[in-house]
Protein backbone atom coordinates (compact mmCIF):
# COMPACT_ATOMS: atom_id res chain seq x y z
CA UNK A 1 0.00 0.00 0.00
CA UNK A 2 1.28 3.49 -0.86
CA UNK A 3 1.69 5.83 2.08
CA UNK A 4 -0.73 8.75 1.69
CA UNK A 5 1.93 11.14 2.95
CA UNK A 6 3.93 10.63 -0.25
CA UNK A 7 1.27 11.48 -2.84
CA UNK A 8 -1.81 13.60 -3.38
CA UNK A 9 -5.12 11.78 -3.79
CA UNK A 10 -6.60 11.88 -7.25
CA UNK A 11 -9.91 13.50 -8.09
CA UNK A 12 -11.33 10.01 -8.64
CA UNK A 13 -10.28 9.05 -5.14
CA UNK A 14 -12.21 12.01 -3.75
CA UNK A 15 -15.45 10.99 -5.37
CA UNK A 16 -17.99 9.54 -3.01
CA UNK A 17 -15.95 10.33 0.10
CA UNK A 18 -17.98 11.99 2.81
CA UNK A 19 -16.66 15.20 4.31
CA UNK A 20 -15.22 14.43 7.75
CA UNK A 21 -17.19 17.28 9.29
CA UNK A 22 -20.28 15.17 8.67
CA UNK A 23 -18.87 12.09 10.39
CA UNK A 24 -21.38 10.95 12.93
CA UNK A 25 -18.97 10.92 15.87
CA UNK A 26 -16.49 13.68 16.64
CA UNK A 27 -13.94 13.87 19.45
CA UNK A 28 -13.65 17.02 21.53
CA UNK A 29 -10.58 18.34 23.29
CA UNK A 30 -11.91 16.66 26.43
CA UNK A 31 -11.82 13.30 24.62
CA UNK A 32 -15.58 12.95 24.63
CA UNK A 33 -17.39 11.31 21.73
CA UNK A 34 -20.31 13.40 20.44
CA UNK A 35 -23.06 12.04 18.22
CA UNK A 36 -23.66 14.87 15.74
CA UNK A 37 -27.19 13.65 14.97
CA UNK A 38 -28.49 13.41 18.52
CA UNK A 39 -26.04 15.60 20.41
CA UNK A 40 -25.45 12.77 22.86
CA UNK A 41 -22.12 12.92 24.66
CA UNK A 42 -20.43 9.62 25.49
CA UNK A 43 -17.54 9.62 27.94
CA UNK A 44 -15.18 6.66 28.02
CA UNK A 45 -15.40 4.39 31.06
CA UNK A 46 -11.67 4.86 31.59
CA UNK A 47 -11.26 7.63 34.16
CA UNK A 48 -9.11 10.73 33.72
CA UNK A 49 -7.00 9.70 36.71
CA UNK A 50 -6.16 6.41 35.00
CA UNK A 51 -5.12 8.23 31.83
CA UNK A 52 -3.05 10.69 33.84
CA UNK A 53 -1.29 7.77 35.53
CA UNK A 54 -0.57 6.22 32.15
CA UNK A 55 0.85 9.48 30.79
CA UNK A 56 3.07 9.69 33.85
CA UNK A 57 4.28 6.11 33.33
CA UNK A 58 5.25 6.83 29.71
CA UNK A 59 7.21 9.84 30.93
CA UNK A 60 8.99 7.71 33.54
CA UNK A 61 9.68 5.03 30.94
CA UNK A 62 11.47 7.59 28.77
CA UNK A 63 13.52 8.68 31.78
CA UNK A 64 14.35 5.06 32.64
CA UNK A 65 15.42 4.27 29.07
CA UNK A 66 17.64 7.35 29.00
CA UNK A 67 19.39 6.38 32.23
CA UNK A 68 19.71 2.71 31.32
CA UNK A 69 21.61 3.45 28.13
CA UNK A 70 24.55 3.48 30.52
CA UNK A 71 23.69 0.14 32.11
CA UNK A 72 26.70 -1.65 30.55
CA UNK A 73 29.08 1.28 30.93
CA UNK A 74 30.88 3.35 28.33
CA UNK A 75 31.88 0.28 26.31
CA UNK A 76 28.81 -2.00 26.13
CA UNK A 77 29.28 -5.51 24.73
CA UNK A 78 28.61 -6.07 21.04
CA UNK A 79 25.86 -8.51 20.05
CA UNK A 80 26.07 -11.06 17.23
CA UNK A 81 24.29 -8.66 14.87
CA UNK A 82 26.97 -6.04 15.46
CA UNK A 83 24.80 -3.73 17.58
CA UNK A 84 25.69 -2.59 21.07
CA UNK A 85 23.90 -4.44 23.84
CA UNK A 86 21.43 -2.30 25.80
CA UNK A 87 19.21 -2.90 28.77
CA UNK A 88 15.90 -4.32 27.55
CA UNK A 89 13.92 -1.41 29.02
CA UNK A 90 15.67 0.88 26.51
CA UNK A 91 13.68 -0.80 23.72
CA UNK A 92 10.38 -1.21 25.59
CA UNK A 93 7.46 0.39 23.72
CA UNK A 94 9.97 1.78 21.24
CA UNK A 95 11.28 -1.06 19.06
CA UNK A 96 8.77 -2.52 16.61
CA UNK A 97 8.42 -6.30 16.31
CA UNK A 98 6.34 -6.09 13.15
CA UNK A 99 6.07 -3.76 10.11
CA UNK A 100 3.33 -1.82 11.88
CA UNK A 101 2.42 -0.93 15.43
CA UNK A 102 -1.11 -1.96 16.29
CA UNK A 103 -3.49 -0.02 18.51
CA UNK A 104 -5.70 -2.46 20.41
CA UNK A 105 -8.46 -2.04 22.95
CA UNK A 106 -9.30 -4.43 25.74
CA UNK A 107 -12.88 -5.67 25.53
CA UNK A 108 -13.04 -5.97 29.30
CA UNK A 109 -11.29 -2.88 30.69
CA UNK A 110 -11.90 -0.68 27.60
CA UNK A 111 -8.27 0.44 27.82
CA UNK A 112 -6.14 0.86 24.72
CA UNK A 113 -2.58 -0.36 24.32
CA UNK A 114 0.02 -1.00 21.65
CA UNK A 115 0.76 -4.29 19.96
CA UNK A 116 3.65 -5.28 17.74
CA UNK A 117 6.19 -3.53 19.96
CA UNK A 118 8.87 -4.72 22.33
CA UNK A 119 7.81 -5.15 25.97
CA UNK A 120 10.64 -5.62 28.45
CA UNK A 121 8.59 -7.26 31.24
CA UNK A 122 10.86 -5.68 33.85
CA UNK A 123 9.03 -4.96 37.10
CA UNK A 124 12.13 -3.21 38.45
CA UNK A 125 12.91 -0.68 35.74
CA UNK A 126 9.81 -0.30 33.54
CA UNK A 127 6.82 1.55 35.01
CA UNK A 128 4.57 0.44 32.12
CA UNK A 129 5.30 -3.28 32.33
CA UNK A 130 5.41 -3.19 36.14
CA UNK A 131 1.89 -1.72 36.31
CA UNK A 132 0.42 -4.42 34.07
CA UNK A 133 2.27 -7.33 35.64
CA UNK A 134 1.68 -6.31 39.25
CA UNK A 135 -2.05 -5.76 38.74
CA UNK A 136 -2.39 -9.36 37.57
CA UNK A 137 -0.30 -10.62 40.48
CA UNK A 138 -2.32 -8.54 42.94
CA UNK A 139 -5.52 -10.06 41.56
CA UNK A 140 -4.19 -13.54 42.26
CA UNK A 141 -3.32 -12.51 45.80
CA UNK A 142 -6.83 -11.22 46.38
CA UNK A 143 -8.16 -14.62 45.38
CA UNK A 144 -6.00 -16.11 48.12
CA UNK A 145 -7.09 -13.48 50.67
CA UNK A 146 -10.75 -14.09 49.95
CA UNK A 147 -10.44 -17.89 50.10
CA UNK A 148 -8.29 -18.03 53.23
CA UNK A 149 -11.15 -17.71 55.80
CA UNK A 150 -13.09 -20.47 54.05
CA UNK A 151 -10.06 -22.73 54.39
CA UNK A 152 -9.59 -21.86 58.05
CA UNK A 153 -6.45 -19.83 57.37
CA UNK A 154 -5.39 -16.54 58.88
CA UNK A 155 -3.35 -13.99 56.92
CA UNK A 156 -0.58 -11.94 58.50
CA UNK A 157 1.58 -9.18 57.05
CA UNK A 158 5.18 -9.68 58.25
CA UNK A 159 7.88 -7.12 57.43
CA UNK A 160 11.63 -7.84 57.67
CA UNK A 161 14.10 -4.95 57.78
CA UNK A 162 17.73 -4.43 58.79
CA UNK A 163 19.90 -1.41 59.71
CA UNK A 164 21.50 0.48 56.84
CA UNK A 165 23.56 3.62 56.35
CA UNK A 166 24.14 6.11 53.57
CA UNK A 167 27.45 4.42 52.83
CA UNK A 168 25.97 0.97 52.12
CA UNK A 169 26.00 -0.22 48.52
CA UNK A 170 22.62 -1.35 47.20
CA UNK A 171 23.94 -4.52 45.57
CA UNK A 172 25.72 -5.75 48.70
CA UNK A 173 22.89 -4.74 51.01
CA UNK A 174 20.16 -6.43 48.98
CA UNK A 175 22.26 -9.58 48.54
CA UNK A 176 22.80 -9.86 52.29
CA UNK A 177 19.09 -9.27 52.94
CA UNK A 178 18.12 -12.11 50.59
CA UNK A 179 20.71 -14.38 52.18
CA UNK A 180 19.40 -13.57 55.66
CA UNK A 181 15.78 -14.31 54.76
CA UNK A 182 16.72 -17.63 53.15
CA UNK A 183 18.65 -18.57 56.28
CA UNK A 184 15.73 -17.54 58.47
CA UNK A 185 13.42 -20.12 56.90
CA UNK A 186 16.10 -22.82 57.15
CA UNK A 187 16.47 -22.36 60.92
CA UNK A 188 15.48 -25.45 62.90
CA UNK A 189 13.55 -23.37 65.42
CA UNK A 190 11.59 -21.68 62.62
CA UNK A 191 10.69 -25.06 61.13
CA UNK A 192 9.40 -26.07 64.56
CA UNK A 193 7.45 -22.82 64.87
CA UNK A 194 5.83 -23.39 61.46
CA UNK A 195 4.52 -26.79 62.62
CA UNK A 196 3.24 -25.36 65.87
CA UNK A 197 1.29 -22.61 64.13
CA UNK A 198 0.36 -24.77 61.13
CA UNK A 199 1.92 -22.30 58.69
CA UNK A 200 0.69 -23.17 55.21
CA UNK A 201 2.97 -20.90 53.24
CA UNK A 202 3.81 -17.32 52.36
CA UNK A 203 3.95 -14.80 49.54
CA UNK A 204 7.15 -12.77 49.57
CA UNK A 205 7.65 -9.32 48.06
CA UNK A 206 10.99 -7.52 47.86
CA UNK A 207 10.90 -3.73 48.01
CA UNK A 208 13.65 -1.12 47.73
CA UNK A 209 13.48 2.53 48.73
CA UNK A 210 16.01 5.32 49.13
CA UNK A 211 16.21 7.89 51.93
CA UNK A 212 18.48 10.00 54.09
CA UNK A 213 20.08 6.81 55.44
CA UNK A 214 20.71 5.44 51.98
CA UNK A 215 19.17 2.38 50.39
CA UNK A 216 16.49 0.52 52.30
CA UNK A 217 15.77 -2.96 50.90
CA UNK A 218 13.18 -4.91 52.89
CA UNK A 219 10.70 -7.76 52.62
CA UNK A 220 6.94 -7.89 53.02
CA UNK A 221 5.51 -11.37 53.52
CA UNK A 222 1.91 -12.50 53.69
CA UNK A 223 2.03 -15.55 55.97
CA UNK A 224 -0.96 -17.92 55.98
CA UNK A 225 -1.44 -20.12 59.04
CA UNK A 226 -4.13 -21.99 60.97
CA UNK A 227 -3.24 -20.27 64.23
CA UNK A 228 -2.51 -16.63 64.88
CA UNK A 229 1.14 -15.56 64.93
CA UNK A 230 0.49 -12.08 66.32
CA UNK A 231 2.01 -13.00 69.66
CA UNK A 232 5.18 -14.46 68.16
CA UNK A 233 6.99 -11.27 67.19
CA UNK A 234 9.67 -11.47 69.88
CA UNK A 235 10.35 -15.13 69.13
CA UNK A 236 10.71 -14.51 65.41
CA UNK A 237 12.73 -11.33 65.88
CA UNK A 238 15.38 -13.18 67.85
CA UNK A 239 16.04 -15.53 64.94
CA UNK A 240 15.89 -12.73 62.40
CA UNK A 241 18.53 -10.81 64.32
CA UNK A 242 20.79 -13.86 64.42
CA UNK A 243 20.62 -14.59 60.69
CA UNK A 244 21.17 -10.93 59.82
CA UNK A 245 24.40 -10.82 61.80
CA UNK A 246 25.56 -14.07 60.16
CA UNK A 247 24.84 -12.57 56.72
CA UNK A 248 27.06 -9.57 57.50
CA UNK A 249 24.31 -7.10 58.38
CA UNK A 250 24.10 -5.04 61.54
CA UNK A 251 21.81 -6.44 64.21
CA UNK A 252 18.21 -5.22 63.75
CA UNK A 253 16.56 -3.48 66.71
CA UNK A 254 13.09 -4.23 68.04
CA UNK A 255 11.56 -2.78 64.87
CA UNK A 256 13.46 -5.16 62.59
CA UNK A 257 10.53 -7.56 62.37
CA UNK A 258 6.90 -6.50 62.45
CA UNK A 259 3.81 -8.72 62.45
CA UNK A 260 0.38 -7.32 61.60
CA UNK A 261 -3.05 -8.84 61.21
CA UNK A 262 -3.70 -9.21 57.48
CA UNK A 263 -7.20 -10.66 57.66
CA UNK A 264 -8.86 -7.42 56.56
CA UNK A 265 -7.48 -8.03 53.08
CA UNK A 266 -10.24 -10.60 52.68
CA UNK A 267 -12.96 -7.95 52.65
CA UNK A 268 -11.77 -6.49 49.38
CA UNK A 269 -13.42 -7.87 46.24
CA UNK A 270 -11.22 -8.84 43.32
CA UNK A 271 -11.81 -5.65 41.39
CA UNK A 272 -8.84 -3.55 40.42
CA UNK A 273 -7.73 -2.10 37.12
CA UNK A 274 -4.58 -0.04 36.91
CA UNK A 275 -2.94 2.71 38.93
CA UNK A 276 -5.40 5.53 39.43
CA UNK A 277 -8.44 3.33 39.89
CA UNK A 278 -9.70 2.37 43.32
CA UNK A 279 -10.68 -0.78 45.08
CA UNK A 280 -14.13 -1.40 46.42
CA UNK A 281 -14.86 -3.10 49.72
CA UNK A 282 -17.66 -5.61 50.10
CA UNK A 283 -19.78 -2.86 51.66
CA UNK A 284 -19.24 -0.60 48.64
CA UNK A 285 -16.78 1.78 50.26
CA UNK A 286 -13.83 2.91 48.18
CA UNK A 287 -10.25 2.25 49.20
CA UNK A 288 -7.04 3.17 47.41
CA UNK A 289 -4.56 0.69 48.88
CA UNK A 290 -4.81 -2.78 50.39
CA UNK A 291 -2.42 -5.55 51.41
CA UNK A 292 -2.15 -6.81 47.83
CA UNK A 293 -1.05 -3.36 46.74
CA UNK A 294 1.44 -3.22 49.62
CA UNK A 295 2.97 -6.42 48.30
CA UNK A 296 2.93 -5.84 44.56
CA UNK A 297 3.26 -2.07 44.20
CA UNK A 298 5.60 -1.07 46.98
CA UNK A 299 8.15 0.18 44.48
CA UNK A 300 5.56 2.45 42.85
CA UNK A 301 4.24 4.16 45.98
CA UNK A 302 4.71 7.90 46.10
CA UNK A 303 7.65 8.76 48.30
CA UNK A 304 7.02 9.40 51.94
CA UNK A 305 8.97 12.09 53.75
CA UNK A 306 12.63 11.21 53.36
CA UNK A 307 11.86 8.02 51.43
CA UNK A 308 11.82 7.64 47.64
CA UNK A 309 10.61 4.77 45.51
CA UNK A 310 12.51 3.93 42.30
CA UNK A 311 9.79 5.74 40.33
CA UNK A 312 10.25 8.79 42.57
CA UNK A 313 13.92 8.77 41.62
CA UNK A 314 12.96 8.73 37.95
CA UNK A 315 10.57 11.63 38.52
CA UNK A 316 13.49 13.71 39.76
CA UNK A 317 15.52 12.70 36.71
CA UNK A 318 12.72 13.68 34.33
CA UNK A 319 11.64 16.92 36.03
CA UNK A 320 14.67 18.57 37.61
CA UNK A 321 16.32 21.54 35.91
CA UNK A 322 19.46 21.07 37.99
CA UNK A 323 22.00 19.11 35.97
CA UNK A 324 23.94 18.06 39.07
CA UNK A 325 20.76 16.72 40.66
CA UNK A 326 19.83 14.87 37.47
CA UNK A 327 23.26 13.27 37.35
CA UNK A 328 23.04 12.21 41.00
CA UNK A 329 19.62 10.58 40.72
CA UNK A 330 20.44 9.00 37.37
CA UNK A 331 23.38 7.34 39.10
CA UNK A 332 21.16 6.14 41.92
CA UNK A 333 18.70 4.54 39.52
CA UNK A 334 21.53 2.93 37.59
CA UNK A 335 22.97 1.38 40.77
CA UNK A 336 19.49 0.15 41.68
CA UNK A 337 18.85 -1.38 38.23
CA UNK A 338 22.14 -3.26 38.26
CA UNK A 339 21.53 -4.58 41.77
CA UNK A 340 18.01 -5.83 40.94
CA UNK A 341 18.96 -7.67 37.74
CA UNK A 342 17.89 -11.32 38.06
CA UNK A 343 16.15 -10.72 41.41
CA UNK A 344 12.61 -11.94 42.00
CA UNK A 345 10.21 -9.26 43.20
CA UNK A 346 7.26 -11.48 44.16
CA UNK A 347 7.43 -15.17 45.06
CA UNK A 348 4.92 -17.74 46.32
CA UNK A 349 6.24 -20.46 48.61
CA UNK A 350 6.18 -23.99 47.25
CA UNK A 351 2.72 -25.57 47.17
CA UNK A 352 0.82 -22.47 48.33
CA UNK A 353 -0.84 -21.79 44.98
CA UNK A 354 -2.31 -25.29 44.98
CA UNK A 355 -3.88 -24.62 48.38
CA UNK A 356 -5.92 -21.83 46.78
CA UNK A 357 -6.46 -23.82 43.55
CA UNK A 358 -4.53 -21.31 41.47
CA UNK A 359 -2.90 -22.45 38.24
CA UNK A 360 0.85 -22.70 37.92
CA UNK A 361 2.59 -19.36 38.21
CA UNK A 362 3.14 -17.62 34.88
CA UNK A 363 6.19 -15.71 33.85
CA UNK A 364 6.03 -11.93 33.63
CA UNK A 365 6.17 -12.22 29.83
CA UNK A 366 3.15 -14.57 29.84
CA UNK A 367 1.18 -12.19 32.06
CA UNK A 368 1.78 -9.36 29.59
CA UNK A 369 0.74 -11.51 26.62
CA UNK A 370 -2.58 -12.37 28.30
CA UNK A 371 -3.73 -8.79 27.78
CA UNK A 372 -3.44 -9.08 24.02
CA UNK A 373 -5.50 -12.27 23.81
CA UNK A 374 -8.68 -10.44 24.84
CA UNK A 375 -8.43 -7.26 22.80
CA UNK A 376 -9.89 -5.80 19.62
CA UNK A 377 -7.67 -4.39 16.87
CA UNK A 378 -8.51 -0.74 16.17
CA UNK A 379 -5.87 0.30 13.63
CA UNK A 380 -2.30 0.03 12.34
CA UNK A 381 0.37 2.71 12.68
CA UNK A 382 3.07 2.99 10.03
CA UNK A 383 6.77 3.13 10.87
CA UNK A 384 6.74 6.85 10.10
CA UNK A 385 3.82 7.49 12.46
CA UNK A 386 5.33 5.39 15.25
CA UNK A 387 8.66 7.21 14.98
CA UNK A 388 6.81 10.51 15.22
CA UNK A 389 5.05 9.43 18.43
CA UNK A 390 8.31 8.36 20.03
CA UNK A 391 10.18 11.49 18.99
CA UNK A 392 7.43 13.79 20.28
CA UNK A 393 6.63 11.63 23.33
CA UNK A 394 2.94 11.41 22.44
CA UNK A 395 2.30 7.66 22.59
CA UNK A 396 -0.09 8.12 25.51
CA UNK A 397 -2.06 10.73 23.53
CA UNK A 398 -2.88 8.14 20.86
CA UNK A 399 -4.07 5.69 23.51
CA UNK A 400 -6.29 8.38 25.06
CA UNK A 401 -7.84 9.08 21.67
CA UNK A 402 -8.26 5.39 20.87
CA UNK A 403 -10.27 4.88 24.06
CA UNK A 404 -12.57 7.80 23.50
CA UNK A 405 -12.84 8.31 19.76
CA UNK A 406 -11.66 5.04 18.27
CA UNK A 407 -9.72 4.72 15.02
CA UNK A 408 -11.16 7.94 13.58
CA UNK A 409 -9.77 10.04 16.43
CA UNK A 410 -6.37 8.37 16.05
CA UNK A 411 -6.40 8.97 12.30
CA UNK A 412 -7.37 12.64 12.73
CA UNK A 413 -4.50 13.17 15.16
CA UNK A 414 -1.95 11.47 12.90
CA UNK A 415 -3.18 13.38 9.88
CA UNK A 416 -2.89 16.72 11.67
CA UNK A 417 0.53 16.05 13.21
CA UNK A 418 2.27 13.82 10.66
CA UNK A 419 0.71 13.86 7.21
CA UNK A 420 -1.00 17.20 6.56
CA UNK A 421 2.17 19.15 5.86
CA UNK A 422 3.58 16.37 3.70
CA UNK A 423 0.64 16.40 1.30
CA UNK A 424 0.24 20.16 1.54
CA UNK A 425 -3.47 19.88 2.21
CA UNK A 426 -5.67 21.53 4.78
CA UNK A 427 -9.21 20.77 3.61
CA UNK A 428 -11.37 18.10 5.16
CA UNK A 429 -11.58 16.15 1.92
CA UNK A 430 -7.90 15.32 2.13
CA UNK A 431 -8.39 13.82 5.57
CA UNK A 432 -11.31 11.76 4.27
CA UNK A 433 -9.03 10.10 1.73
CA UNK A 434 -6.34 9.56 4.34
CA UNK A 435 -8.88 8.03 6.71
CA UNK A 436 -10.12 5.69 3.99
CA UNK A 437 -6.58 4.49 3.36
CA UNK A 438 -5.88 4.39 7.09
CA UNK A 439 -8.74 1.98 7.67
CA UNK A 440 -7.74 -0.09 4.63
CA UNK A 441 -4.64 -1.04 6.61
CA UNK A 442 -6.85 -3.46 8.54
CA UNK A 443 -6.74 -5.85 5.60
CA UNK A 444 -3.50 -4.64 4.00
CA UNK A 445 -1.05 -3.25 6.58
CA UNK A 446 1.69 -1.02 5.17
CA UNK A 447 5.12 -2.61 4.80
Amino acid sequence: MTNSSNRKPSSQALQGVENPSRYKHQVTSRFESIDSETGEITVSSVSDSVRESRRARFKLLDASASVLHGFYGKEPPIKANGHEKRHRTCTCHRTRLSPTTQVLKSEQSKKAFFGGVMQCASVWTCPLCAAKINERKASEMRVAFNQAPELGLKAHLVTFTAPHTAGDQIDELSSKMREALSSFWRERQIAKWKKERAVTGNIRAFEVRYGSNGWHPHFHLIVFSRDSILGDTERLLEKWQAVCVRAGLDKPNEYGLDVQDGSKAGEYICKFGSDGEVLEKADGQKVSWDAADEMTKGNSKTGRTGSLSPWDILRVVSETKDEAERKKYSGLFLFYARAMKGTSQLKWSRGLRKVFELEAEKSDEELLAEHEDKAKLLCHLSALEWSHLIKNKTRSVVLDLAETGGSEAVARYLYDTVHKNKVGATSGDWFAVFYSEFMARQSEPPS
